[in-house]
């Protein structure tokens, strides 16, 4: 979300107590960057400006001044109009350690670190490290005033307006009340042309309703968002839904190309503290959307045979990870194996016995017949 509106995103990385690593999310507009002037465009430095309210309530503004091996922190206090009071600028003693020389912790306005570069990892939303809303915003500001301008119009203005000629009442007051409980008027003089007549003004409706539309369109369009208007979906096919999706899925790619160079820069710099150095990270992004789930399963069923069943289960719209699901379908199929083995037996058994009792029935038989 930060990346979004603002362009760049940061994360700052820090050890707690001097050997708990953390991370946190911070504010982009409490972040200057200094970068190199070469082609590399590496991150020498970091200043962080960020409020601070100490114990008696008195506001001040915190300056941390981060390179490659130490931070430095300073101080200035703040008025009451939001100005800085410059000449209050002096060192903060906000970082805590211990003096190898009395052994007593002491605290100073600098601390150093063992990250090897800069401890605040940039996140950008594009390749030139612009905001989603650079695009939207003059058409977002369209769609406010027409919208607003629409519902002044019909706060403001009346349905029918009263034009009176020669009325014969005392007060307007007096002529809403006539017209309500008498539904007449008086009127002096009707032969000089006095009397009542009706102005309507007729709110541009179509217009305005198409400029909305139109704003809505171009919003999403120049957003690279998905309209989510029931209308655009219905009983969709996949083709469809794919062709819906195609500016968010273009401009989640361009993030998504960003944001593996951060993370590839955050797991280095944990390892980094573990004693190690990964040769090859290797990111797996796996991306959604609304799909058409029947759509899906019919597929997969007409694949059956064509390729492999590891492939169909990868590909279900019910199925969230293939290689499990086909290991509790061996489960499932070994126990009716195993269930049918058993009622086979049963009934051979039971077949067999009834055969020997039939065959000791005919001995007896014969016996008889020879006597």
């Amino acid at each position: 979300m930060s990346a979004s509106n603002s362009g760049v995103g940061w994360l700052h990385i820090w050890k707690d107590d001097g050997s708990v690593l953390k991370y946190g999310i911070v504010d982009s507009t409490q972040v200057i960057p200094v970068w190199s002037d070469d082609l590399n465009n590496e991150l020498e430095a970091v200043l962080r400006i960020y409020p601070y309210t100490d114990e008696k309530g008195d506001r001040f503004k915190v300056c941390q001044y981060w390179n490659k091996e130490e931070c430095y922190a300073y101080i200035y206090e703040m008025s009451d109009t939001d100005e800085a009071l410059y000449e209050t600028f002096k060192e903060f003693n906000m970082f805590a350690v211990v003096n190898n020389v009395s052994g007593f912790e002491e605290r100073q306005n600098f601390v150093g670190h063992d990250f090897g570069e800069v401890p605040f990892i940039p996140f950008f939303n594009n390749s030139t490290s612009s905001s989603d809303l650079d695009n939207i915003k003059p058409l977002i500001d369209t769609y406010d005033k027409v919208f607003s301008g629409f519902v002044d119009d019909l706060e403001d203005i009346q349905e029918i307006i009263f034009v009176l000629s020669g009325y014969g009442g005392e007060s307007k007051e007096q002529f809403l009340q006539e017209l309500k409980k008498y539904k007449t008027i008086s009127i002096d003089n009707p032969e000089n042309g006095s009397g009542l007549t009706t102005l309507n003004i007729e709110i541009p409706v179509e217009a305005r309703k198409e400029m909305l539309t139109l704003c809505r369109k171009a919003i999403f369009e120049q957003g690279q968002g998905v309209d989510p208007d029931p209308q655009n979906f219905g009983n969709s096919s996949g083709v469809a839904l794919k062709f819906l999706y195609s500016l968010l899925d273009l401009k989640a790619g361009l993030m998504e190309t960003e944001f593996k160079l951060g993370f590839g820069r955050l797991i280095r710099m944990i390892c980094r503290q573990w004693g190690s150095e990964p040769e090859q990270i290797i990111q797996t992004w796996t991306r959604t959307a609304v799909t058409n789930d029947s759509e899906l399963a019919d597929i997969c069923t007409k694949s059956s045979g064509v390729i492999s069943k590891l492939s169909i289960l990868k590909n279900h719209p019910f199925v969230e990870n293939a290689e499990s699901e086909s290991e509790q379908i061996k489960e499932e199929k070994q126990e009716e194996m195993e269930e049918f083995g058993e009622g086979l037996f049963d009934k051979n058994f039971n077949t067999g016995a009834l055969e020997a009792v039939k065959s000791d029935e005919e001995r007896e038989t014969e016996k008889k017949d020879k006597r």
